[in-house]
């Protein structure tokens, strides 16, 4: 951690959640489903990595997932910021989903998307009906989705947004970066330096 705050300005911790808790398949099982939740490093570990930097803000806690309270108490607790990603927020009850533009709370980082989704164009042309119409509603005239969606959220509450290129550059499906599980064909999307020149 010392080295990567030598290098970077900012670094997100992913899967903040084993911070509190993981899920501990004992060697050698096979199947997933057969391990349990075991008590994480929680504050230990967090004090500790606190320790090596001058303000919270030079982290971001990946706390993306099925979260309890606990995992978001133990994040505030230490003033970390943690994640929205917008293309979680126009499913079910957009009033009470934290994903949605709406809801992005000032301790989140807020995403369009990140490298293990599709692109906001591609997303899109996949979502399911109901996500279609909520974007829909809160498209401005002449924009498409993805200028939509980076509009909102650089208007959200948080305070620093992160946009793929990708969705800079308005591309789809053919430009995504990761499938998550999928062997073969991840990270393998480039721009050329004429792609920025618009």
């Amino acid at each position: 951690m010392k080295r990567m705050f030598r290098m970077y300005d900012t670094v997100r911790i992913d899967h903040f959640r084993g911070f509190y808790s993981n899920w501990a398949i004992p060697f050698p099982e096979q199947v997933a489903t057969n391990g349990h939740w075991q008590e994480g490093p929680r504050d230990n570990l967090l004090n500790h990595i606190m320790s090596l930097v001058s303000s919270p803000d030079q982290i971001i806690a990946e706390d993306l997932g099925i979260i309890p309270n606990e995992v978001i108490e133990l994040r505030q607790r230490h003033n970390l910021r943690g994640m929205s990603v917008l293309q979680f927020g126009f499913s079910g009850d957009t009033n009470s989903n934290p994903h949605h533009p709406n809801n992005v709370l000032h301790d989140q980082i807020v995403y369009t998307g990140t490298h293990d989704n599709n692109t906001a164009r591609g997303w899109f042309a996949s979502a399911t009906e109901e996500e279609k119409a909520n974007v829909r509603s809160l498209v401005e005239s002449g924009e498409c989705i993805s200028e939509t969606l980076i509009r909102l959220a650089q208007t959200s509450n948080s305070p620093i947004s992160i946009i793929p290129l990708q969705d800079y550059l308005d591309l789809g499906e053919e430009a995504r970066m990761n499938i998550p599980g999928q062997k073969g064909n991840n990270w393998s999307w480039r721009f050329a330096w004429p792609d920025l020149v618009r």
